[in-house]
């Protein structure tokens, strides 16, 4: 990814995020621009909002744009050529004049800015693309005042993925909150039931999951809303102390899509520890004036690395305890999008694990074909004893 980290500094976590979306984004719409004669970008808050660049290339939606871009001309350099639509909504006036210099400075993507409320413009979006196109939603609120019933339209077009920014250290902040007015709107944004039971259980109990159980309720409520079968999270931390400052919430129906997503998440949190240490080295170097003994970058690199380790063997579990005991089984393509729904794992780790677990005998694959080395989707899979607790 091509981002000038020196247009992010005081904002280092906006960085992580754009390096996550120019990832994601890059990988996916050059694959899914093979099967798709139309890809549509919708971003239901754009800004632009502290960007230091003319271009607007420390923003989402340029990110994206250049993604399309990209897309476009490898595509039509193969002949075949995909029509690129970007949606870019903006409801404040001083922000919104900035993005009509847009379509512009991308003659070969249709740019369309709408000025408005995201929430309130949803359902004619929803009805004006074609039901055809490959829809990709970045919806990046500064709070939590979106209504994800009133977005429906759009969360349930056929072949639509999205990333929320659920903006958890406000989130977190509002949910004990006794105020009405705040009480229905997290309640419109967090649909599913009980989850402020379990926010007074954790709290009764001691427990420190609180983040686990807001984080997990909206991925539910999103997946109810979207039909999603698989939703996966990536924190993003503040760039100075080892807090949560949102998540980037991912949410599919497609094995391939999950896929891609926990390639580039993993790629995504490696860079945020390199960010973090070098962020915090050069803050403790300026209170100290002289540099420190001690490496905050390989620091920070080691929990992500130990974070990563404890996945692995989650997922490693995780396979074990799902594939059914035989004379039942199940298919390989059904298992592994699962499994990376969960974990924070790649699909080519995983299918290593997969094939140890074969050797090892833990799991059986009767239909294995000779000379390959890790599974296919079509493999049969069974239980046959019980080693792993």
């Amino acid at each position: 990814m091509d981002i000038d980290i020196t247009r992010y500094r005081g904002r280092e976590q906006a960085y992580v995020k754009h390096y996550f979306l120019g990832s994601y984004l890059q990988d996916l719409i050059h694959k899914v621009a093979g099967s798709y004669d139309h890809i549509v970008y919708v971003d239901g808050f754009s800004g632009p909002w502290q960007s230091g660049d003319e271009n607007f290339g420390d923003t989402s939606f340029a990110i994206a744009l250049n993604a399309l871009r990209s897309a476009k001309a490898t595509w039509r350099n193969l002949g075949r050529n995909v029509k690129m639509t970007a949606h870019l909504v903006e409801m404040s006036k001083i922000a919104f004049r900035k993005l009509e210099s847009i379509p512009a400075k991308f003659p070969d993507i249709e740019v369309l800015p709408r000025q408005g409320n995201f929430v309130e413009l949803a359902e004619a979006l929803a009805r004006e693309i074609p039901k055809s196109a490959f829809v990709f939603l970045f919806i990046d609120p500064k709070g939590w005042s979106v209504n994800l019933e009133e977005i429906k339209g759009l969360l349930t077009l056929p072949n639509c993925e999205v990333v929320f920014n659920f903006m958890f250290d406000f989130i977190n902040r509002a949910a004990s909150m006794k105020d009405p007015a705040i009480v229905k709107s997290i309640d419109d944004f967090i649909t599913v039931e009980h989850w402020r039971n379990k926010l007074i259980a954790a709290i009764d109990e001691e427990k420190p999951d609180r983040e686990a159980i807001l984080v997990d309720a909206f991925k539910t409520s999103l997946a109810d809303a979207g039909g999603y079968k698989y939703v996966a999270a990536t924190p993003i931390l503040r760039p100075l102390r080892d807090r949560t400052l949102y998540y980037l919430i991912y949410a599919t129906r497609k094995p391939h899509g999950i896929e891609v997503f926990r390639s580039c998440q993993i790629e995504t949190l490696r860079t945020q520890s390199a960010i973090r240490g070098a962020t915090k080295l050069a803050a403790s170097t300026l209170v100290s004036g002289q540099s420190e003994a001690f490496n905050f970058n390989q620091m920070t690199n080691d929990q992500t690395e130990e974070f990563l380790k404890t996945e692995k063997e989650s997922a490693r579990n995780e396979l074990y305890h799902m594939t059914p005991f035989a004379p039942d089984g199940i298919l390989y393509g059904d298992i592994w999008p699962l499994i990376l729904s969960k974990h924070a794992i790649r699909k080519t780790d995983l299918n290593i694990l997969a094939a140890e677990a074969r050797r090892s005998g833990t799991i059986t694959v009767k239909n294995w074909e000779p000379r390959h080395r890790v599974p296919s989707n079509h493999y049969f899979l069974q239980r046959v004893n019980s080693l792993i607790q």
